[in-house]
């Protein structure tokens, strides 16, 4: 078994799609026969002394992600039950490997289910605060005003009056904070996940945004859901800078943002963007004034890029 993308094995040393026996099963996407490998152009000189051989793809998600490589020390076609005996096991790995597969989005699905259930109950008890304070205060100055209005001087009748504007522009904004992702939510309740270059999944808001590194890396990701979330970061910071990594299976996005993002409005808002970016399947880190977002790329590797 030659690995290339086979869940948590290492991929096999030196295998690049295209060399080799085991490297023309993938990038042809079919079995691979020779009679005489020694003489074969494709001949690796590490797996020299063969005679007949045959590579077989194991395909996953309709991928292939490895190689049943096979041979014999005789120089002679292979029988045909050889080829399907090899073709059949190849076949019964890609089903056992994709069921593995399923399995593990299917935990990862729950884990982030619950992740988003214990999100939206630190998000109730952030938007609670930030709608109580603030009618607290409208209610306060509210009553002050109306039992003490006329015995109150000018100057202090006026400072009352700017806080009150102040805090109903507060609430205001929580609101409408709200209201916009509340819409989000009901118009994509859930995320349409694709594939993805990184440059393509930035919205237009960000365009004078400076953005660096991998930004060819393609990720899989809902691009909708993605471009509102990182157009809401953008009204926080803005953001000033995006520097793309890919390493891994993942590809990180470190935003840079202009100002801290400690106001009440900002926490509510990245509360928010927090439960968009996890929603579509991506990680989230906020230190001071940058926020990471942990993107998984592509299941298997590109032809180009080798293992």
């Amino acid at each position: 078994l030659v690995p290339l993308a086979l869940g948590a094995l290492p991929p096999a040393p030196g295998l690049r799609v295209g060399e080799g026996l085991a490297g023309a099963a993938v990038a042809e996407d079919r079995t691979v026969i020779v009679d005489d490998y020694d003489r074969d152009e494709r001949r690796l000189p590490e797996r020299s002394g063969l005679g007949s051989a045959i590579a077989v793809p194991v395909r996953v998600d309709g991928r292939p992600a490895g190689v049943v490589l096979g041979g014999r020390e005789v120089v002679q076609p292979l029988p045909p039950e050889v080829v399907e005996v090899a073709e059949v096991m190849a076949g019964h790995l890609g089903a056992v490997l994709e069921v593995e597969r399923r399995v593990d989005r299917q935990r990862e699905l729950l884990e982030r289910m619950q992740g988003l259930e214990a999100m939206r109950g630190r998000l109730l008890m952030e938007v609670s605060e930030e709608v109580r304070d603030p009618l607290t205060v409208v209610r306060g100055i509210s009553e002050t005003l109306v039992t003490h209005a006329d015995r109150l001087p000018d100057a202090q009748r006026e400072r009352l009056l700017a806080g009150f504007v102040e805090q109903a522009r507060a609430l205001r904004a929580t609101i409408d904070a709200l209201l916009d992702f509340s819409r989000l939510q009901a118009a994509r309740p859930l995320p349409a996940l694709g594939l993805g270059r990184v440059a393509d999944v930035l919205p237009e808001a960000l365009d004078e945004v400076t953005a660096t590194g991998d930004l060819d890396a393609v990720v899989r990701t809902d691009p909708v859901l993605l471009g509102r979330a990182l157009e809401a970061l953008h009204t926080i910071g803005p953001i000033t800078r995006i520097e793309a990594a890919a390493g891994g299976r993942h590809a990180r996005l470190r935003c840079t943002l202009g100002r801290s993002a400690a106001a009440p409005r900002s926490r509510l808002l990245l509360g928010l963007t927090e439960r968009l970016v996890v929603g579509v399947g991506a990680g989230w880190a906020h230190d001071g004034d940058v926020v990471e977002l942990v993107l998984p790329l592509e299941d298997t590797p590109r032809a180009e890029e080798g293992p």
